[in-house]
């Protein structure tokens, strides 16, 4: 899980450079949350199934979600670059009420 993770930042901060900010702490409350349904959804999975096929199952969900970065690598670029109409405005917003960082 921590690969889909740290691909998933990568492609967030080579994509979305001017938001960043706000699709970081978007996708840290989305991690968040997944995490906490995983917690409280393991016990009864396991007990369910048993431990044994709960590892195959998960292990073959891992491998679907990182399969996601071979259309990302393809058609990630060209579908930031159409979205960039939408990300422009709030991209723009943001870097003229930075504080934080200071002037880029």
């Amino acid at each position: 899980m921590a690969l889909i993770s740290n691909i998933s930042l990568s492609w967030l901060t080579d994509c979305y450079r001017d938001i960043v900010g706000d699709a970081l702490v978007a996708m840290a409350f989305v991690r968040t949350g997944l995490a906490t349904v995983i917690v409280f959804a393991l016990t009864p999975w396991i007990n369910t199934i048993g431990l044994e096929n709960m590892f195959i199952c998960s292990a073959c969900i891992s491998l679907a979600l990182m399969l996601l970065i071979i259309p990302m690598i393809y058609w990630g670029k060209g579908r930031a670059a159409q979205n960039g109409g939408l990300v422009s405005p709030t991209s723009s917003v943001a870097a003229r009420e930075s504080t934080v960082m200071g002037p880029c």
